[in-house]
């Protein structure tokens, strides 16, 4: 199995410093990541691969953080490397009501048919304390045939 792990850049990274405009920088990332995601496999194509990390973009539908031609950039991306976004449930709705925010925070792996994943999920914050602006998020997979 190939893992990928990621963070892909905020929207305003360099702006403040006036190197950047909005989203530029996490554009240009995000087509050198992709690239190198379809790169891995057609090098590797018996391997399973899993990409997980920090995109900056919510991919759950809802329109929160991040830009549509990004997004849309991710799922080509996926596409072109095989692979699906396991992590697009709106952690905003049942039965995930206790999370309070879309996450940006993702784990993708190889399409397969009979694939089943199982998303977990909970806030970055406990007993009262604030631990991340981010959610914990995990993935269980349940491969077809047990491997």
């Amino acid at each position: 199995m190939l893992v990928y792990g990621t963070i892909i850049t905020y929207g305003h990274d360099g702006v403040a410093q006036g190197h950047a405009k909005p989203w530029e920088r996490h554009r240009a990332a995000l087509a050198r990541q992709t690239a190198e995601w379809r790169d891995m496999r057609q090098a590797h194509p018996d391997h399973r691969m899993c990409v997980a990390g920090d995109f900056n973009e919510n991919l759950d539908g809802t329109r929160w953080y991040g830009v549509q031609d990004a997004k849309d950039a991710i799922a080509r991306g996926l596409d072109a490397a095989g692979m699906s976004c396991l992590t697009t449930a709106n952690l905003r709705a049942e039965p995930y009501t206790d999370i309070g925010r879309a996450s940006v925070d993702h784990i993708c792996f190889t399409a397969a048919a009979g694939l089943k994943s199982k998303l977990e999920a909970w806030p970055g914050r406990a007993k009262g304390g604030h631990l991340s602006d981010h959610n914990g998020v995990l993935v269980e997979l349940i491969l077809p045939g047990g491997q």
